[in-house]
């Protein structure tokens, strides 16, 4: 694959990834009780749009690896090892994220579907278990170093602009805050590393 085709694929998959997160976000806050969900989980899941709400996530997920990959391979010559770090992290927190998702999109609907195990969800049982703590743990700090460490090789290479690396770092900053308080964090933060690769991948193009 030639420079040129590679970089254009790369910007397809950020737009995809911007894309469906954007919708992931857009489609959360206005179909889903989240009020509700935050004391009773289960009834986000049982809602009619859930599987549509969790499958955009999904996607943004699988975009979100291609581009990442993409965005190395387009500049590994100017990132060093600190890109390399960045990106082995990064592509390890969305796995973890995708993971998650496959959850949410195929598994917990068919949990809850069932009078016997909803409870599981109910009762927290499985968000409150040290495995489950020590999971969700890894994937915010791959996701939050592997993002600063890619932003600051950003900087160093001098591409995608000056706006891109710090897009980066409020964006996952802002996405990690809100697993400890407020969602609305959580959607604002997504949303801003969305615009992040949107920008990436229009710079790609128009090199």
């Amino acid at each position: 694959m030639n420079q040129k085709t590679l970089k254009r694929h790369t910007a397809i998959a950020s737009f995809g990834f911007a894309f469906f997160c954007l919708l992931w976000i857009l489609l959360s806050w206005l179909l889903l009780p989240i009020a509700e969900g935050r004391n009773d989980y289960s009834l986000m899941i049982m809602d009619p749009e859930w599987f549509l709400v969790s499958l955009m996530g999904l996607l943004s997920s699988v975009f979100g690896i291609f581009a990442v990959f993409g965005i190395y391979h387009t500049i590994y010559e100017s990132g060093g090892p600190l890109l390399l770090i960045g990106i082995v992290l990064l592509v390890l927190g969305i796995f973890c994220e995708f993971a998650t998702l496959t959850w949410d999109t195929f598994i917990w609907p068919v949990v809850c579907a069932n009078d016997q195990y909803i409870s599981f969800v109910r009762s927290w049982i499985f968000i409150v278990s040290p495995q489950f703590k020590a999971y969700i743990a890894i994937m915010l700090v791959s996701l939050f170093t592997g993002s600063i460490l890619t932003a600051v090789a950003l900087v160093r290479s001098r591409r995608f602009g000056k706006p891109v690396p710090w897009m980066l770092m409020l964006g996952i900053l802002l996405y990690g805050a809100g697993h400890f308080s407020l969602m609305f964090l959580t959607m604002v933060g997504l949303c801003i590393y969305s615009l992040a690769f949107t920008i990436i991948g229009i710079r790609l193009l128009k090199e």
